[in-house]
């Protein structure tokens, strides 16, 4: 499962042509011609892949040492010696007590015919400070750059890789998907895998509109602006975009000078596009058609702005996946609608709870091999909504059919409280309920850590708050990371759950690979719908309702949500009990009243060492309960 970085699958365009060919003389001749070889780009041109392909072909010959910059610093700081060519990506973090010893390095490899190579994210005479003796040795060598590639090229290679995938995408979403990338070979991957991901959900077709939606966070500020802020983008009306064509075009130019500057608006053109070489008078009409839509969807999304949308979050999502979409305005017309009569309603109706439900689309009537025709008794009480059904979704649909296969690790991440607990909670019994064997170990725990790096391997594993591994010891921390390497090399399945996503700096090559060729999705914040149905879990479908139809706030966890409900918890007040410990009768009273406790006064007493906690019964009175650690705070 381990991705082979390779000159197999390394792109050459013009932009990194010198350095590849630079790099087969050194595999060639190493030691000999280009020696030391030094390469920089920006993020994500191709400078990993380049010296992982370097490593690849001299490893075939004699052993080569590979570090990233972290990883020298460490075989530095260890007294370790370099006695065979070396590699090192990324020198320009290295403080200058490690450029020294390149430096150092480079003079004894010169002597004795090793081939040393690195990678950096500058020209040497532009890093931040650099040793001056390094940059007389790297200026010594070779240094070649690399260019991102041209538009058409990596349009060219998008096509290709869409294809390898089994991703169909239209000549305009290719082009698309060159321009928002900015040059960056790693993004435009991102950007597919993302797309797979998401094709996996059912026949998707991918137009314009939609991959704006998927792909949103790729899109740089100001290249797409986002659908809540579409009514400044608006202002501008079709008699300004008329005037920004220029005169002495032909009509058909001038048409499609037209359609182009509303397709940088981010409307989709597609069809207009198609008609631009046909027949004039058809072109005419279909775009006064979509002059007078996009008129319509300014004054809707105009009107939408002055409502209060709070309680209609999935209405508001299909809204604003079509409002680029002239062709379903009157779609969007009915939402808007729908919307405009709950808002006048006298009293708010109360967001739908049905019986806690898993899936909210219809059956699929046709169900392929490995696919269920229902949830499994482990989902059937976990809460479904737009915050986790994707995950939700390529689990049943495409992590079950191929367990370990494909899309493995499959990594949940999103803030505390999302539901990433309890959802590997649920594929944990629901892989046990076939007969798996599962290791699952929570590494906020130390306990659990020492298990996981003992462990003997099962079926599949599972590891949340996998954010902890960052704070633990480094051998625990590789003995985790191996643990995992070796599942997906052994194609069985890894589960993980994080906040956050590592960033390249805070991984070494082997972990990064992790990241690299399994699937990331993210849990978000409940709405209100989910908060609806966890509130009737809670407290029945009485109270809930009651709770609902007062309003509810928005929420960023489920843990907020039960600090909503103890709110409309009643204070107690009644009498105490004495239990006979010291001091119970010299309280000060008024008026023959016991003085009341504060919350600090009640929350917390010391007994034979061990704390426990003031509960009161229905019986009023105070009693006191061992609470076991585990239990005072649900796991999301």
């Amino acid at each position: 499962m381990k991705r082979e970085l390779s000159f197999k699958n390394f792109y050459i365009h013009a932009g990194n042509e010198v350095a590849y060919l630079a790099a087969q003389k050194v595999i060639e001749n190493p030691g000999e011609i280009f020696n030391p070889f030094y390469v920089y780009g920006d993020t994500g041109m191709g400078k990993t892949h380049l010296l992982r392909a370097i490593h690849f072909g001299l490893a075939q010959k004699f052993t080569v040492l590979f570090f990233t910059a972290k990883e020298f610093e460490k075989h530095v700081d260890e007294g370790k010696k370099v006695d065979t060519p070396i590699i090192i990506d990324d020198i320009h973090i290295l403080s200058p007590k490690y450029q020294r010893v390149i430096a150092e390095i480079i003079d004894t490899s010169l002597a004795n015919n090793r081939q040393t190579c690195f990678s950096g994210n500058a020209a040497p005479r532009d890093m931040e400070n650099i040793d001056a003796i390094l940059l007389s040795r790297l200026e010594g060598g070779l240094v070649c750059d690399i260019q991102p590639p041209k538009e058409d090229v990596l349009s060219d290679m998008i096509r290709k890789k869409s294809e390898e995938s089994g991703i169909t995408l239209p000549d305009d979403v290719v082009v698309e998907l060159a321009r928002v990338c900015n040059g960056s070979v790693r993004t435009a991957e991102g950007m597919l895998n993302r797309l797979k991901a998401h094709s996996s959900l059912g026949d998707v077709s991918f137009d314009i509109s939609l991959i704006r939606s998927v792909l949103k966070e790729f899109y740089p500020k100001g290249v797409y602006t986002p659908v809540s802020s579409l009514v400044q983008e608006f202002k501008k009306d079709a008699t300004e975009v008329l005037q920004d064509v220029p005169k002495k075009l032909n009509i058909r130019d001038e048409y499609k000078e037209k359609i182009q500057l509303w397709e940088v608006k981010g409307f989709d053109m597609s069809s207009l596009k198609t008609l631009l070489d046909g027949d004039i008078t058809v072109l005419k009409r279909r775009y006064d058609d979509f002059i007078k839509k996009v008129k319509r969807l300014t004054a809707l999304q105009k009107e939408l702005h002055s409502l209060d949308t709070s309680n209609f979050p999935d209405e508001m999502l299909k809204i604003e996946s079509m409002l680029f979409s002239p062709k379903h305005v009157d779609e969007v017309e009915k939402l808007v609608a729908h919307i405009k009569r709950g808002v006048v309603e006298e009293e708010p109706e109360p967001v739908e709870i049905k019986h806690v439900e898993v899936v909210k689309e219809k059956p699929i009537e046709t169900k392929e091999p490995g696919e269920r025709e229902e949830p499994s008794e482990a989902f059937k009480t976990f809460i479904i909504g737009d915050n986790n059904k994707n995950a939700y979704t390529i689990y049943q649909k495409q992590i079950l059919k191929s367990l370990g296969k494909k899309l493995n690790p499959f990594i949940i991440f999103g803030k505390k409280g999302t539901g990433k607990t309890c959802f590997l909670n649920a594929i944990n019994k629901d892989l046990a309920s076939q007969d798996k064997t599962v290791d699952f170990f929570d590494l906020a725990k130390e306990n659990e850590i020492r298990k996981a790096c003992e462990a003997k391997r099962a079926d599949v594993l599972i590891l949340d708050n996998f954010t902890h591994i960052f704070s633990v010891s480094e051998d625990q921390r590789k003995k985790i990371f191996k643990l995992i390497l070796n599942y997906i090399k052994k194609d069985k399945a890894v589960f993980i759950g994080s906040e956050v996503i590592p960033g390249d700096e805070s991984l070494s090559e082997e972990e990064k690979i992790i990241f690299e060729i399994g699937l990331e999705v993210e849990f978000t914040a409940p709405d209100s719908n989910v908060a609806g149905q966890h509130i009737m879990s809670k407290l029945g479908s009485e109270k809930a309702i009651k709770i609902i139809r007062r309003g509810l706030p928005k929420f960023e966890s489920f843990y907020e949500i039960d600090d909503f409900l103890d709110s409309f918890k009643s204070p107690a007040t009644m009498d105490v009990v004495p239990l006979g410990f010291p001091g119970e009768g010299s309280e000060e009273t008024h008026n023959g009243m016991t003085a009341e406790l504060t919350g600090d006064e009640e929350s917390k007493m010391q007994i034979g060492g061990q704390q426990r906690r003031l509960m009161v019964t229905r019986e009023d009175r105070y009693i006191f309960t061992d609470i076991i650690d585990e239990l005072i705070e649900e796991n999301y």
